[in-house]
């Protein structure tokens, strides 16, 4: 910035200064140019000293603010892309091993399904089971 357009507010109030107030401030102060009849006054001549340049730094440090938004905003969106990724693959596989026991005995013939009875009747014939 060059001395002309450099700010007469000091840095620290312009950031802490919401843009709106800035804003309406400008606005205040041309309406009382306009009430003076185009007239600049020295009392509003140091006004418009006073706000030259605080509008384009905090319009300068809201873009920057913004950006950093955005740039956040688009890390959120990606990783959000990411989970709903792994949880439809997580769904899938539970989906693959979860069977009902009509699906798992359909999987053996029915001679098959004899035999595996057979031993298992054998294999808890052997077991002592608690009373």
């Amino acid at each position: 910035m060059d001395e002309s357009t450099e700010p007469k507010l000091l840095p620290s109030e312009i950031l802490r200064t919401p843009l709106y107030a800035i804003a309406d401030e400008w606005l205040a102060l041309v309406d009382e140019l306009e009430a003076a009849e185009g007239v600049l006054t020295p009392e509003l001549e140091a006004q418009f000293d006073k706000m030259s340049g605080a509008l384009p730094v905090k319009l300068e440090s809201c873009a920057v603010v913004l950006a950093g938004m955005k740039q956040h905003y688009e890390v959120l969106d990606s990783e959000i892309s990411r989970l709903r990724a792994m949880r439809e693959s997580v769904d899938a596989a539970v989906a693959a091993l979860t069977i009902s026991d009509s699906q798992l005995l359909a999987r053996f013939d029915p001679e098959e399904l004899v035999v595996l009875e057979g031993l298992l009747r054998k294999l808890l014939g052997g077991l002592e089971l608690p009373e």
